[in-house]
């Protein structure tokens, strides 16, 4: 990685290119280059844990792009941006799955390193520079751009001090990139209505629904920060912001979090999860507190407290079907459960 943005001596000439860069201004070096770069994707992709070898992919793969000599040099090496893009992002919400269903603290440490890794791996493919826009108006783009930099953000390890180098240097240009694209970020989400952000928050929030005023930016010195109301009802919508800068997902001005001790220390819960973390946002149904954003086992998992008594409910939408199961706890045992089934079925 230090070698390839080393800048080195100049060339003598009029040129940008350095006396290190002469191979790269040869219009055949970048396709011999790439193919060999294929070669090294291949034999890494399926597994996350070559995300330092990955990483390095990614950087050589812009620095290329950099000093492409021509546009047409520039097609295949964007398409292999692209290509790490998808599976280092299949490699993240992996990473989540693992991280979410893990009861051990200690472990839930190692996944939360590991998809910090590939989440920043992801946003840096990315660094396209002049590409930049052009890369965003794609809406799977966009939602990977968002997805990627939210996750890196929440599973940053909380003393970044000790956070090894290679993931220390791709931080630090996951935030440059997202000062980068604030203009772009905010004209396509804005101005063309492109629905990356809100299917980025879907992935976070299984039960967030866009609301019909779209998104707006605040004014003056917070116009980084882009601001919505959830849909549909509203007596049941909450504020949504999303910081560019920063990728801070914000709902109803609080971040995902996890459930108060009391709930996940609750017998109800317990039975139902076990030791599983939980992470949660403030839920949009009538009588509950906190909601799973990620679907648990194909449901949307709400909580609330009433009287030291813990209420679970359960429900999942499918076209034209609403399932709905709520579960109550008297003593240790769930003795209650109420099932509402879809109309078609009565």
């Amino acid at each position: 990685m230090q070698a390839c943005l080393e800048a080195g001596p100049p060339n003598g000439s009029e040129s940008f290119a350095r006396a290190a860069h002469s191979d790269t201004q040869d219009i055949a070096f970048i396709p011999r280059m790439l193919s060999a770069m294929v070669d090294a994707l291949e034999r890494i992709r399926e597994s996350w844990q070559n995300d330092v070898s990955m990483a390095l992919l990614t950087r050589l793969a812009a620095r290329l792009l950099t000093l492409a000599p021509s546009e047409s040099s520039s097609v295949g090496v964007l398409q292999y941006l692209a290509e790490i893009r998808q599976i280092s992002i299949n490699w993240a919400r992996k990473l989540l799955d693992e991280h979410e269903k893990t009861e051990s603290g200690a472990d839930r440490l190692v996944w939360a390193r590991r998809l910090h890794m590939a989440s920043l791996i992801c946003s840096s493919t990315f660094d396209v520079r002049k590409h930049l826009r052009s890369v965003l108006s794609d809406p799977e783009n966009l939602l990977m751009f968002v997805e990627s930099a939210v996750l890196a953000r929440d599973y940053l390890p909380g003393r970044t001090t000790c956070v090894e180098v290679i993931p220390r240097l791709l931080l630090h240009r996951c935030q440059e990139l997202l000062y980068l694209a604030q203009g772009t970020i905010k004209e396509q989400i804005i101005d063309f209505r492109n629905p990356g952000l809100d299917t980025a928050i879907k992935r976070f929030w299984s039960d967030y629904a866009p609301g019909p005023g779209g998104w707006q930016a605040q004014l003056d010195t917070r116009a980084h920060i882009l601001a919505s109301v959830t849909g549909p009802s509203p007596c049941n919508s909450s504020n949504v912001t999303f910081n560019i800068l920063t990728a801070g997902l914000f709902v109803n001005g609080n971040p995902l979090s996890k459930l108060p001790c009391e709930y996940q220390e609750h017998p109800t819960y317990v039975q139902l999860f076990g030791r599983q973390v939980l992470t949660v946002m403030p839920s949009h149904v009538n009588g509950m507190s906190f909601s799973c954003p990620q679907a648990q086992m194909g449901w949307v998992v709400h909580f609330a407290m009433a009287d030291d008594e813990l209420i679970v409910q359960a429900i999942r939408h499918t076209p034209g079907v609403g399932d709905s199961i709520a579960a109550r706890n008297q003593g240790l045992l769930v003795e209650t459960w109420e099932y509402n089934p879809p109309e078609s079925s009565r």
